[in-house]
Parts: structure tokens; C-alpha cells; sequence
């Protein structure tokens, strides 16, 4: 699902990653965050059930770390889940979009992200790091 998701999201203009797990996202530390204008990224979207780790517990990690770039827009992609877990997304601020997913909707709040970007924002190389990131993971 991830490779497809990022391919709509390419398609509609965007820039895109799909990481196979938490452990290649390439801002899982913060060598990589914001430095002056540049950003990693406008928007993160999540799956509930990552490998390893919980959708909600790596958006927890995220903004309880130094990034400013992708935790401004998150949103958790989920199948029908517990009222717990809709709480706990609501406390971290964190839309979400239940499985099937309305690709309107998707589309529509990308665009409002695209709307409000500042013009001289700049973007660090995700693509690179993740392919650096990938390559250094034992097999």
C-alpha cells in the first residue's frame, strides 16, 4: 500500500518517499531536521501498523523530537480502530483517514498544504538519505 500511496501522491505533483519501516525513515534522528529554511518535509502520512512499532507511537516519537517540518500536517492511515487509539491521535493533533482510503479527501488536504507553504521554503534530499539509510541496514 505504501508504494501506491506514494505513487498518487507523486502523480498529483508532489514529492514522495515510501519507507519499508521506521528504521529507514530518513529523519528518525535529528541530523536531518530543520536547518535554516529547509525542512524535510510538509507532511507525513502514517500507517497504524508500521513494522516493529505503532503508527501513533512513531508520530509520538516525531513530535517529541526537534522536527518542525513534517509534524505540522500528519495524518494516520488506519483500518477501523479502538476509541483508545482515536483519543491518543487526537491528543498528538493527528488526522486520520480509515481504510478504504477516500483518495478525495487525500488529495484535497495536500493541496490545502501545498496553498499555505512559505515561497522560500527548501526541502533536504529525503530520496538520498533514504537510499543512504537503506544501504547501511544490516540485512
Amino acid at each position: 500500500m505504501r508504494e501506491s500511496l506514494a505513487l498518487f501522491v507523486r502523480n498529483l505533483g508532489y514529492e514522495a518517499i515510501a519507507c519499508s519501516s521506521p528504521a529507514v525513515f530518513p529523519c528518525i534522528d535529528s541530523s536531518h531536521c530543520e536547518t535554516g529554511r529547509q525542512v524535510c518535509g510538509d507532511a507525513l502520512i502514517v500507517g497504524q501498523h508500521l513494522p516493529q512499532q505503532a503508527g501513533l507511537d512513531f508520530i509520538a516519537q516525531r513530535l517529541a523530537g526537534p522536527c518542525r517540518g513534517l509534524v505540522k500536517n500528519i495524518t494516520l492511515i488506519c483500518l477501523p480502530w479502538s476509541i483508545g487509539d482515536q483519543q491518543r491521535a487526537e491528543k498528538l493533533g493527528c488526522r486520520w483517514l480509515e481504510t478504504p482510503l477516500d483518495l478525495g479527501e487525500l488529495r484535497s488536504w495536500l493541496a490545502t498544504i501545498a496553498e499555505n507553504l512559505p515561497a522560500d521554503r527548501k526541502l533536504v534530499p529525503l530520496t538520498e538519505l533514504l537510499v543512504d539509510r537503506e544501504a547501511r541496514l544490516p540485512a
